[in-house]
């Protein structure tokens, strides 16, 4: 599948002005190459509705699986400044759910799933698992996030040293105060 192209993203945008939207992956690998032409990391910029929800959906029984293409930890050391993460939300991207996702693979990674500069993210059942060549964290936000949010995941041998966290939340990420009316 190609999760990946900006062609399919475009239409889900288009959809969210009017409907939430699911979009269900099907069961199977999911590689990330860095570099590659196509480059098959999911950068996602601006997506997201403020009223319709964005659910990213995977497979029951951890079915979709994100790893790292097997080439790709020949090319790139874990403690090398060039970790390229295998999906990122940047730019406020807004009221997305990823749900039922598995994360594997020994390739160097900065994050697998990082948020940045983001708002009401939910993260649900995902899973990592014997993933050594993470640098910074199995999962994380960074920047300006508001409201994100990791629901029954579960974290098991992350990590490439100490350095790794399963869950990474710094620079300015926050909850938003509930406005109360009377």
């Amino acid at each position: 599948a190609r999760f990946w192209d900006t062609e399919l993203w475009k239409n889900i945008q288009k959809k969210l002005a009017d409907t939430p939207v699911t979009l269900q992956l099907l069961p199977g690998k999911y590689l990330t190459q860095y570099p590659a032409k196509p480059d098959t990391r999911l950068n996602l910029y601006n997506v997201g509705n403020e009223k319709n929800q964005l659910i990213i959906r995977g497979a029951e029984k951890n079915g979709t699986v994100f790893g790292r293409h097997p080439e790709d930890s020949k090319n790139m050391e874990p403690a090398s400044k060039n970790l390229q993460n295998w999906i990122t939300l940047r730019k406020n991207c807004q009221n997305i759910v990823f749900e039922k996702l598995y994360f594997t693979g020994s390739g160097a990674c900065g994050y697998p799933l990082q948020v940045r500069d983001s708002k009401n993210i939910t993260i649900r059942d995902c899973h990592w698992k014997n993933m050594r060549g993470v640098y910074y964290g199995a999962s994380g936000a960074n920047g300006q996030c508001y409201n994100i949010v990791w629901e029954n995941c579960t974290f098991d041998d992350i990590g490439y040293n100490v350095h790794a966290h399963m869950l990474y939340n710094t620079n300015g990420c926050k909850k938003r105060p509930q406005l109360h009316h009377d």
